[in-house]
């Protein structure tokens, strides 16, 4: 749906500060372009520029999660269900990631213990790249 400029720049100067940081006034505005404001600024247009930059600043960082289990239903102290710990750990996705660690195919593993297991695979390619500590 097109924006209309002058919604536009009525929300952006509102006195309720997260309405008003939605929509930033243009600097295209401010020269004096206003001839195609009407087509060329749309909602979805607005939309997909923030999810833009929401996922550059997603893409930049190092997240790491902490996941947090409730024990209980009734979320008092020293009491533990554990049939609802079990079904929480379930859906999160951890007992599939647990199992699939058992079965020796862990997330990260180290280059000298990798070398140490699947370096026959490569023959000497593998020895050549290995240093002193990872061969030991």
């Amino acid at each position: 749906d097109p924006l209309l400029p002058e919604l536009s720049e009525l929300i952006g100067n509102s006195e309720c500060a997260p309405l008003a940081a939605l929509f930033p006034p243009d600097a295209k505005k401010e020269s004096g372009a206003k001839s195609r404001a009407l087509f060329s600024t749309t909602v979805g247009t607005r939309f997909k520029e923030q999810l833009g930059s929401l996922m550059s600043a997603i893409q930049a960082t190092h997240v790491h999660y902490v996941r947090c289990v409730k024990p209980n239903p009734k979320s008092v102290s020293a009491e533990f269900d554990n049939a609802l710990v079990a079904e929480q750990l379930r859906c999160a996705g951890m007992l599939e990631a647990i199992r699939i660690s058992r079965a020796a195919y862990p997330h990260r593993l180290p280059c000298g213990a990798f070398l140490q297991l699947f370096g026959g695979l490569a023959g000497a390619a593998a020895a050549k790249g290995a240093t002193p500590v990872d061969r030991a």
